[in-house]
């Protein structure tokens, strides 16, 4: 039995909203969904797995606390949560390949329209959160430390990320804004 499709992503919604830091779901969960919403409103993806990708995005890193492969997690907690809804194997295959693919990594590049759509929307989130980055990192560096961690970051979401013409033409101003801030 299948449920609404609307139902599920309330559902998972409400199950990431729960489960990740509050400053994480508001300042980049949220703007993910967001942005991931628009890219497929114009770029005419398939918004249901596009919403529920974005959402479950990090769901590895949330759950583990850890970063270097919460990509490969994400997919393996995704296609557990997605099952329980009792979503289609088409849909929970489509949602984990954008989870697995969302960090754009080399050796395993987005493909279809809708990975992409997650891999560029994490990647414009990101030049709207930097004061959280300089948080999450006062820490455990120096500020110069901090600095330089998230301009390289950035500057790899420009170039290897932000593939998607339209997705390049939104952030551009805040790139901009972050080159003069970060030097």
């Amino acid at each position: 039995m299948h449920l609404p499709m609307r139902s599920t992503i309330e559902s998972v919604k409400q199950l990431v909203q729960n489960t990740a830091d509050e400053l994480d779901y508001k300042y980049h969960i949220e703007s993910v969904v967001r942005h991931a919403l628009h890219l497929a409103d114009i770029l005419h993806a398939d918004k249901e797995v596009v919403e529920l990708a974005a959402y479950l995005h990090d769901i590895g890193r949330q759950r583990e606390k850890g970063d270097e492969h919460h990509h490969m997690l994400g997919e393996r907690y995704a296609r557990e949560i997605l099952g329980e809804h009792h979503v289609s194997l088409e849909i929970i295959n489509h949602v984990c390949s954008c989870i697995r693919r969302h960090r754009a990594f080399k050796e395993d590049l987005p493909q279809t329209l809708e990975e992409k759509i997650i891999a560029n929307a994490d990647a414009m989130s990101h030049f709207e959160m930097i004061p959280l980055f300089f948080y999450w990192g006062a820490s455990r560096a120096t500020y110069e430390e901090a600095q330089a961690w998230v301009k390289k970051k950035l500057e790899r979401d420009w170039e290897e990320k932000l593939t998607l013409k339209e997705a390049r033409e939104l952030t551009l101003l805040q790139k901009e804004a972050a080159e003069k801030i970060l030097g």
